[in-house]
Order: C-alpha cells, then sequence, then structure tokens
C-alpha cells in the first residue's frame, strides 16, 4: 500500500473500506480506491481492470489476502443472487 494513502473505514458493514489514492489507475473521481483491490493487486503484482475481488467470508473490511478472491462480475452477481454467506 502507497505510503501516502490514507485509510477511511466505516463501522457500516455494507460501504467497503477505501484508500485515498488519487493516482491509481483505478481511483474514482475523488481519488479513491477499494482497499479490496489495492491489497490483492499488490500482493498478486497484477493490474485487473475487468475483475472484481470477492470477500469470501462477505465481510467488506475483512482484506486479508487469505479473504480475497478473483471473479468476473457476472460470477458475483450469481453468487449473491443464489447462495447466502452461511452456505459459501
Amino acid at each position: 500500500m502507497p505510503t501516502e494513502a490514507l485509510v477511511h473505514q466505516s463501522n457500516n458493514s455494507h460501504l467497503y473500506s477505501g484508500v485515498y489514492y488519487p493516482n491509481y489507475y483505478k481511483s474514482s473521481d475523488g481519488g479513491h480506491v477499494l482497499e479490496n483491490v489495492l491489497v490483492y493487486e499488490r500482493y498478486y503484482n497484477c493490474i485487473l481492470p475487468w475483475a472484481l475481488i470477492h470477500h469470501k467470508d462477505g465481510n467488506r473490511h475483512n482484506n486479508d489476502i487469505s479473504n480475497l478472491e478473483i471473479m468476473s462480475w457476472g460470477a458475483d452477481t450469481i453468487l449473491h443472487r443464489t447462495k447466502t454467506y452461511e452456505e459459501l
């Protein structure tokens, strides 16, 4: 994670943890990047503009690399429509 990044976290489980990193290729207009994306891409030294980084346990604040997996947007949508996290 970049040293100049500021981590913004929320206690609201419906929000993702974000990192202020305005020069990253996936940063929003406000300069924020999803922390799970940064963790995954930095750990595997890759750039994944087409992919979604999924939280296996459903906890959007658990950005441990063992809890993250790459998925297509379609696979993630199907997963969330057909299963609950207790079933995963």
